[in-house]
């Protein structure tokens, strides 16, 4: 299990993707962002949240706002277009047979 602390609060300011694609990819891994409700720079970023979930990490904020808020908006909108998308796959199979390959 890897469990690694956002940089700055989730800044993208403080985000150096080279650095963070040398750790170690364990399983499961965790990113914490520590930021506050009433924080002045609306910490974290939504960019910075989403890069680390599209690397794999289990994302915990101990507020939602600013950017987590806008990532929790992601997540739901990505988990609708993902459920619509299983039942197309589903229904696909009626109607066409063999082997099917959708790119985007």
């Amino acid at each position: 299990m890897s469990v690694v602390q956002l940089p700055h609060h989730g800044s993208y300011k403080n985000y150096h993707a080279p650095f963070w694609e040398q750790i170690l990819k364990a399983d499961k891994r965790h990113a914490i962002a520590s930021a506050g409700v009433n924080a002045k720079y609306k910490h974290p970023h939504f960019e910075v949240l989403k890069t680390f979930h599209e690397n794999g990490y289990n994302i915990h904020c101990t507020s939602i706002a600013h950017g987590s808020q806008e990532f929790l908006e992601h997540i739901k909108r990505t988990a609708a277009i993902s459920g619509k998308l299983d039942t197309f796959s589903t229904l696909i199979n009626s109607y066409t047979p063999g082997d099917k390959v959708f790119q985007a």
